[in-house]
């Protein structure tokens, strides 16, 4: 029975049902040895792809914006201490008989010393009010947001771009195979005139356009085979190693439309839903904070201040006599900003104008999202019409060229005719594989185009590979 891609009930449900349903499929479908799927590729891409990485790693980075915000929101504290050796040499002036100080005041003398000083102090800043700092944490909790949907959108763009390689393999492979029996088909005729024109039988008219017919083909594999090794090495840079062989999309498959058949509702949900919409939305809030941030430089701040300090010094300049000063000081620390030049009032106006522009960016992602999800709606459903299409053609070709291989038996056909019929035939082979698809990869960006792409969609698609 020929496996069918089961459809997706409606936008955004539970999908438990039709995943499940394809994993019974997948499970009864033969594993070729030594074959991926794409199921394959994709975890191996998770696990290798260097732009992926790069995106977790400044995911990674991002998370630590919210404890350096609410650092600001904490106490501060803060231990300083110093020694310094002292030498002086200190001569008393303004006395008119310096001789008689040291009668009146033992401790009191010129001459030259060394002493040392010694101190530590202890002090704890807590902030009690700024608001500039409070705003800056509620954004650190957008920016972690923001953070999360641009790693979903990374992994929906590496799944995408682990499709797009294992098709564009599969699509050079079947069309190199596709031109190898369509040279292996005109060698046969062009010997077939060669013979003819050997016996008399024919002209040499039909041997000429057989073997332009062949070399053209073959020209035609040689390009093919290089596509190959290039779309080989595309994917290679994806998963991090050369691929193995993959397993290919069966022959006669059946691609569902869309459910629900809406063009207007997938743009709808996509310009509500898009991972670049709420992207931009969240950048958006950011910057409506930002400007509340900036106004609250005109704001006083306010700190409770508290330290303990403990200053020891072993004499002075003019005296033997030592000091040990233990201090406990606990205030608060009021500061108003009156004027910055302008400064402020410059940033706020900034401010504003990037809220504009990010009011701007947000409308522009939910119409380049609507976009996205009606171009890859038309890409679905013409791609569903243009396989039928392509198969009725294949069909009907493939009877013409019976036919016209059955006229030439007879002597009502020519051997011109047998290649006109057999390029006929081929070329439609050619355009439906890359239909097949091209439709297939629609129906993915579609799903990203409402940023629901997950690697469980992958799995209906695996149940039509072999």
């Amino acid at each position: 029975m020929t496996p069918t891609l089961p459809p997706r009930p409606c936008i955004g449900p539970t999908r438990a049902g039709w995943v499940m349903a394809a994993l019974l499929v997948v499970c009864a479908l033969p594993d070729p040895a030594g074959a991926a799927d794409l199921l394959d590729i994709h975890r191996l891409a998770r696990a290798n792809d260097a732009q992926f990485a790069s995106a977790a790693a400044s995911w990674q980075a991002s998370q630590e914006r919210l404890p350096q915000a609410r650092a600001l929101l904490l106490p501060s504290v803060t231990l300083a201490a110093n020694t310094n050796i002292n030498d002086t040499d200190a001569t008393l002036t303004g006395i008119s008989n310096p001789s008689l100080v040291g009668l009146s005041n033992p401790f009191l003398a010129s001459g030259a010393r060394r002493f040392n000083t010694n101190g530590v102090n202890l002090q704890v800043v807590q902030p009690l009010f700024r608001q500039a700092n409070r705003i800056q944490f509620e954004q650190a909790g957008l920016q972690l947001g923001q953070a999360e949907l641009q790693l979903l959108l990374a992994g929906q763009d590496l799944t995408l771009r682990a499709a797009q390689a294992y098709f564009d393999v599969l699509t050079a492979q079947d069309t190199l195979a596709v031109l190898e029996t369509q040279k292996g088909a005109i060698a046969e005729q062009l010997a077939q005139a060669k013979a003819s024109f050997t016996a008399g039988t024919a002209t040499i008219v039909d041997f000429n356009e057989a073997r332009a017919r062949f070399d053209l083909a073959d020209a035609q594999a040689i390009s093919s085979r290089s596509d190959l090794e290039l779309r080989q090495r595309a994917l290679q840079q994806i998963i991090g190693r050369p691929p193995p062989s993959l397993r290919s999309l069966g022959e006669n498959v059946t691609i569902p439309a869309p459910t629900p058949a809406s063009m207007d509702t997938w743009a709808e949900q996509a310009s509500l839903n898009g991972l670049q919409v709420r992207l931009q939305q969240a950048t958006l809030e950011i910057a409506q904070r930002e400007i509340a941030r900036q106004r609250a430089g005109h704001l006083p701040t306010l700190d409770a201040v508290g330290s303990a300090g403990q200053n020891r010094t072993g004499g002075s300049a003019t005296s033997s006599v030592g000091t040990d000063i233990t201090q406990y000081v606990l205030g608060l620390q009021l500061s108003v900003p009156l004027y910055q030049g302008g400064g402020t009032q410059s940033r706020v106006r900034e401010a504003a104008a990037n809220r504009e522009r990010s009011v701007q960016d947000v409308e522009n992602a939910r119409r380049n999202a609507a976009f996205a999800a009606r171009q890859a709606y038309v890409g679905v459903t013409s791609g569903i019409n243009q396989i039928r299409a392509l198969e009725a053609a294949l069909e009907s070709s493939r009877i013409s060229l019976q036919s016209t291989q059955t006229g030439l038996k007879v002597g009502v056909r020519t051997q011109v005719d047998v290649l006109n019929a057999q390029q006929l035939f081929f070329s439609a082979r050619r355009d439906l594989i890359v239909a097949r698809y091209s439709a297939l990869l629609a129906g993915l960006r579609l799903q990203a185009a409402i940023g629901d792409l997950l690697e469980d969609d992958l799995i209906p698609i695996n149940a039509l590979l072999r």
